[in-house]
């Protein structure tokens, strides 16, 4: 059974912004132990990346050209140490005292810099949605697309709504408590290796969960097969759908195989029910490879 590559290693901080050289350098020391030791237990780890706690919070009293200048010393620290994902935590704008002037700032302080991220938080379980803050996320991602080369500054920024921190995936991201390492596992060559002994044979159904829990890969995939669909995940109880389609035309459900932690690429794929001649072309084309870039990365 295939292991899956480790996406990314995602240190979160628990040291407040400002952050100094010091912390970075320390931050990087953890970082590149822990893929040492899960390089040498027999993981591909793919990135390391360092997530923060809300640098709004953290600095809200500090101006604009302040918060710029200090991004931009960030980004220099975390070229000496080699880091090339950095979060700045969340804007929390569903809270009700959160300025939202501040949301026009975030495409000044990404534009200006190269590893960092950020995202806005519009909605939560506490507050609800808080629309207003719509408006001013729109104009930083069209200002991303337009100030940063081929707009792609806009993969390293998000809206979120009721995402909570821990999660190891960019752009989402951001930290709370202290220090703590979170992994993001790349679990699309499970699914496409059991998927693809079965289509060949057209055995149905896909045990999906039992693929799930041999190869350690947590997540959920729903795959609609002629007459069941079976949901992997917590569960993993069939449900009967009157679906008649052969299995090369599976009809696909992407939701946390290869966004692991509450992330999920459902969006990336449109936001729909994916229906593609070869399965196995599907999940070949969610491979991060050159020429694709997920939701969540």
């Amino acid at each position: 059974m295939t292991t899956p590559p480790i996406r990314t290693i995602t240190l979160g901080l628990g040291d407040e912004h400002p952050l100094t050289p010091a912390a970075i350098k320390q931050a990087a020391e953890i970082l590149q132990r822990a893929q040492e030791r899960y390089a040498g237990a027999g993981y591909e780890v793919q990135t390391l990346r360092l997530s923060t706690r809300p640098v709004f919070d953290d600095l809200a009293s500090w101006s604009p050209s302040a918060l710029v200048n200090y991004v931009q010393e960030l980004q220099r620290m975390l070229d000496d140490v080699g880091l090339g994902f950095c979060s700045l935590g969340t804007a929390q704008a569903a809270r009700p005292d959160f300025p939202l002037e501040r949301i026009d700032l975030i495409a000044d302080l990404l534009a200006s810099t190269s590893a960092l991220n950020a995202t806005v938080q519009l909605a939560t379980s506490e507050y609800g949605l808080r629309a207003e803050a719509a408006l001013p996320v729109a104009r930083v991602m069209q200002r991303l697309a337009y100030e940063t080369e081929e707009g792609f500054g806009n993969f390293r920024f998000a809206m979120l709504a009721c995402a909570a921190a821990g999660c190891p995936f960019f752009p989402t991201a951001y930290h709370a408590g202290p220090t703590s390492l979170s992994l993001g596992l790349q679990g699309v060559d499970v699914v496409l290796e059991a998927l693809q002994a079965r289509i060949s044979r057209e055995i149905m159904p896909v045990d999906l969960l039992q693929v799930s829990e041999h190869s350690h890969c947590p997540g959920t995939v729903r795959v609609w097969t002629s007459g069941y669909a079976w949901n992997a995940g917590s569960s993993g109880r069939p449900d009967v759908r009157a679906e008649k389609y052969r299995p090369a035309y599976l009809r696909l459900l992407w939701f946390d195989a290869a966004c692991a932690g509450g992330c999920c690429s459902w969006t990336a794929l449109g936001g729909r029910v994916v229906r593609r001649s070869s399965t196995s072309a599907l999940f070949r084309g969610l491979r991060y490879r050159p020429g694709y870039t997920a939701l969540c990365r």
